[in-house]
């Protein structure tokens, strides 16, 4: 697969706005695995850091998109809280308002319109900043991190969920795994990986296109992120499928084809938010893109996880701010 050109920090970050804006419809839908499966572990790590922090609390939420960390925040936030929900997509952020209304929020809420790298928030003005599948969208991860650092009060919480891994694809007994178990459970996922890595995705996803309506509608998405960045001349030519999954995906290993070497661990973190206290940090799905179902499934699934405890497809690592 040949390797996308470096792109400008720019280009991504309108790349997403642009996307995500979109992808409005059905995103839920698309992206089971956070919906399902990062719910209870939200509450767990939210449990324990709301405990920290006394009343009244201000929360930054940062990559709200439709809503899913807000509302987990929901049953730990009363009145005289706040809660500050943010987005590059505006679209999004509509969505994330509309799901919240009616939830049963008591807090101040705030939706919060990105633009760039910077958080129009004052400093030390948050005592919790959580983000959920949004760093590996980034062009440059610690420009954010040091963004957090400054609105984040001194003992503040700072919680990272559904992360890509660097070390998942290091692991040859998971990375074999996966792919043993792929066309077995995931037949289109296994054909898709297949036809991606050999480069004939770009040649075949409009006539496979007639057979997958998904893959049509995710045509036309393309095509329409395509005309908007060259009606904004961002672009000089359509961009391929690959690059712009990679571009999308900017940190992600295997965005757009394999890409050893990106993706997050413990130390990378640990470097982005430097004398930080890491008071948790876990990996999960040893089954990387393989969704489980039935129960034999969820239970090799959990085995790999306690077999391989540091080699997970995605991280969550919850960190504190030192100080008072």
């Amino acid at each position: 697969m040949p390797r996308t050109r470096p792109a400008p920090a720019e280009l991504i970050l309108r790349l997403n706005e642009i996307f995500h804006d979109l992808e409005t419809d059905g995103y839920d839908e698309k992206h089971p695995d956070i919906l399902e499966d990062e719910i209870p572990r939200w509450h767990r790590f939210l449990t324990r850091a709301c405990a920290e922090i006394p009343a009244p609390r201000q929360v930054l939420d940062i990559g709200s998109g439709t809503g899913f960390v807000p509302l987990r925040l929901r049953e730990f936030l009363r009145t005289g809280d706040g809660l500050t929900c943010s987005d590059l997509s505006s679209g999004m952020l509509e969505i994330c308002r509309v799901n919240l209304h009616g939830a049963g929020l008591d807090c101040d809420l705030r939706l919060l319109k990105l633009s760039g790298g910077t958080l129009p928030l004052p400093d030390k003005s948050q005592h919790l900043v959580t983000l959920n599948a949004v760093m590996h969208h980034l062009p440059e991860p610690r420009d954010l991190s040091r963004e957090i650092d400054r609105v984040l009060k001194p003992g503040g919480w700072v919680l990272i969920g559904h992360e890509p891994t660097n070390a998942f694809a290091r692991n040859a007994f998971l990375v074999c795994n996966y792919w043993l178990l792929l066309p077995i459970a995931d037949p289109r996922q296994f054909l898709y990986e297949i036809i991606l890595r050999l480069g004939w995705f770009e040649a075949l996803r409009r006539p496979l296109a007639h057979f997958a309506p998904d893959l049509a509608r995710h045509n036309r998405l393309l095509q329409k992120v395509n005309d908007r960045l060259l009606a904004e001349g961002r672009i000089e030519k359509t961009l391929p499928a690959a690059e712009i999954s990679g571009l999308l995906d900017a940190q992600s290993p295997d965005a757009g084809g394999s890409r050893p070497g990106r993706g997050f661990s413990r130390e990378i973190f640990a470097e982005c938010f430097p004398g930080y206290r890491i008071e948790s940090c876990e990996t999960y799905n040893a089954l990387h893109k393989i969704h489980p179902r039935g129960n034999w499934m969820k239970r090799y699934a959990a085995w790999l996880i306690k077999r391989f405890p540091e080699s997970g497809s995605q991280i969550f690592c919850a960190l504190r701010k030192p100080g008072k």
